[in-house]
């Protein structure tokens, strides 16, 4: 009888360490998720010249990045993919946690012909960031787990009529002024010359060597083995 009940009091005491246990970890692990999507979104910006995400995100010098993990790979409306890209998809590539670190790890090599011209991030930490937090966003660009505002009703948006062009003030910026000024970070993300004393390169560190590599597999074709210039490109 007694063992008995030695053995139930001890069932009931694993019973509770293990609830115990799980609450610790899935707070941990909700903790470290929502770190690394923050970090993943300051790293992103190393991306945003040629990728967008978010509501209003369109294609640029790649293609937006909502839903990546949902849509599948090579599937954005509207994009015009690399061959190298259609060739992986054939092959049977999914974009997952996997996939996307192998490709951030160095691109070119894992894809070879690839037109993302990026030398790739060597730290694992920092790919797990931005995988995060690139896998918040929906289809429609908003972010899992976030209230989104209702649309405007459509008799309240007629009823907000634009101004005619005759009654807005001219921009006084620019020759023609058209347009509007761009934006800090829109400068920022191209502005991409470098001096020859390096003032401008991104933080970091390469080699002469690799270097080389990179250029012979993405530069030389346009400006030349040595940097002569072929045909109308420049020297």
């Amino acid at each position: 009888m007694r063992l008995r009940e030695s053995q139930r009091c001890r069932s009931r005491v694993m019973k509770t360490l293990s609830i115990n246990i799980c609450l610790v970890i899935a707070m941990a692990t909700s903790t470290v998720s929502r770190a690394d999507a923050e970090a993943g979104k300051a790293l992103f910006n190393q991306c945003a010249g040629c990728h967008a995400v978010g509501p209003d995100a369109a294609h640029r010098f790649g293609p937006h990045l909502n839903g990546l993990h949902l849509r599948g790979a090579g599937k954005a409306q509207g994009y015009d993919y690399s061959q190298a890209l259609v060739s992986k998809v054939a092959e049977g590539l999914t974009w997952d946690a996997q996939s996307l670190d192998a490709y951030l790890a160095a691109p070119m090599s894992y894809m070879p012909g690839t037109r993302m011209a990026y030398p790739g991030m060597p730290s694992a930490e920092d790919r797990s960031n931005v995988i995060a937090y690139l896998a918040q966003f929906n289809l429609d660009g908003s972010v899992a787990g976030e209230a989104t505002a209702p649309a405007p009703a459509r008799a309240e948006s007629i009823a907000q009529k634009r101004p005619l062009a005759r009654d807005v003030a001219v921009p006084e910026h620019g020759v023609f002024h058209l347009g509007r000024p761009a934006l800090e970070a829109e400068v920022r993300a191209w502005d991409i010359d470098i001096r020859p004393d390096g003032l401008g390169l991104p933080s970091g560190s390469g080699t002469v060597q690799l270097g080389g590599e990179l250029y012979d597999a993405q530069c030389a074709s346009c400006h030349g083995v040595f940097g002569e210039g072929e045909g109308r490109w420049p020297i």
